[in-house]
């Protein structure tokens, strides 16, 4: 194996570590929401606050990743490698200490901190070849699928609270960037959107009317992957064993849809096909919530979650490849814009939807989702009017 193919596997056996470490933060959250609020004494929008709080420093984790990614071709600095090793080492660290203070709200707090900031370091850092991306999508998504089945299962066994890990609140995985190139600023301007005003103007529409993909997208994901369980529970009475499996199958769904882009993205014209697409599952799997409230029938459930996931699926890769139709570079700063919509979405929605639980109003559950899919819609038209044939 020559030095150039050991580095790629390094690379691929690196970020797929931290697919695993990040999808068991995204997958345990859901189904111990409860036993979060039980075990540390407090309510429903208090933690909702610490998803915000969480969410916050994961903001600041993309913005010193992207100061990195722009310094390091200047100076001599950590190895990308060698950072995520140590990202990861520091989230298994403060699941150790929680898992042996996991009745304390102040170590909660401080631990949440420290993931959110972990999180976002790494999760912007992946900015690499569409197999690659493929291979740390799937650790990511592969493990979270299982562990909200293994939550619901090992709760009930424990008197307080023993999480995975208490700071995946909707660090989802988010999400995961699928932006094929890595390319940096060259010739066509540094921030990646082009020299010339036309091209400016229509990159910038471009990348603003993705954020605003991306940020609904994560928003509705996050929305779903935070408060599922407690939705099922409050609105319907279901089990959390059952609610638990729909939370597995849900991640599941996601993977195997993720798996099938990469697989089959390069047959598709444009990716406004599949954001037209992805918007109208949305919408459908709202109006399936919907029915769930009015008639309380399970599978109307089951439907709109697994829909959604059919729809967050693909939306993201093809959010992030939109841009490259318009001759759009994505730059590191064109990925701050990207990660910071993401990072907005993923903690507003599950915050909001928290406070309004605690107030009683279970349907912004589907309100979320239904205002996410028309705001994809909207902006894949905006996106569809803007591209400039080649």
């Amino acid at each position: 194996m020559n030095a150039a193919a050991r580095a790629r596997h390094n690379t691929v056996a690196v970020l797929t570590t931290v697919g695993i470490v990040n999808g068991g933060l995204v997958g345990g959250i859901g189904p111990s929401i409860d036993a979060f609020a039980a075990n540390t004494g407090l309510s429903q929008s208090t933690l909702a606050g610490l998803v915000l709080q969480m969410k916050l420093s994961k903001l600041l984790g993309n913005y010193c990743w992207t100061y990195y990614a722009n310094s390091s071709a200047r100076h001599g600095r950590l190895s990308p490698r060698g950072l995520h090793a140590a990202l990861m080492l520091c989230s298994a660290g403060l699941s150790c200490v929680v898992a042996r203070a996991r009745t304390s709200p102040r170590w909660l707090q401080l631990a949440c901190w420290g993931f959110g900031l972990c999180y976002g370091c790494s999760d912007a850092g992946v900015l690499m070849a569409l197999a690659v991306l493929a291979a740390a999508a799937a650790a990511v998504l592969a493990c979270a699928a299982p562990l909200p089945r293994g939550d619901a299962a090992s709760l009930p066994h424990y008197e307080a609270l023993q999480p995975d890990s208490p700071g995946g609140n909707g660090l989802e995985l988010q999400p995961l960037h699928e932006p094929g190139s890595t390319a940096q600023s060259s010739g066509d301007g540094r921030d990646g959107l082009g020299r010339s005003p036309l091209h400016r103007r229509h990159g910038l529409v471009l990348v603003g009317a993705m954020a605003t993909v991306l940020f609904s997208v994560t928003a509705a994901e996050h929305g779903v992957a935070t408060w599922l369980p407690t939705y099922g529970q409050r609105v319907g009475a279901m089990e959390l064993s059952s609610l638990a499996l729909l939370s597995s199958v849900f991640w599941a769904v996601v993977t195997a849809g993720r798996v099938a882009w990469s697989a089959f993205a390069a047959s598709v014209s444009s990716a406004w096909h599949a954001l037209a697409f992805d918007a109208s599952v949305m919408v459908v799997s709202g109006l399936s919530y919907l029915g769930y409230e009015l008639l309380q029938s399970q599978w109307l459930l089951w439907l709109g979650t697994c829909g959604l996931g059919i729809a967050i699926a693909s939306s993201v890769p093809a959010a992030m490849a939109l841009p490259a139709e318009g001759d759009v570079i994505i730059s590191p700063n064109v990925m701050l814009v990207f990660n910071f919509a993401m990072s907005l979405g993923e903690l507003l929605a599950p915050y909001t939807i928290g406070l309004c639980f605690a107030q009683g109003w279970y349907g912004a559950f589907t309100a979320c989702t239904v205002m996410m899919s028309l705001a994809v819609a909207g902006a894949t038209a905006v996106a569809r009017c803007t591209l400039v044939p080649n």
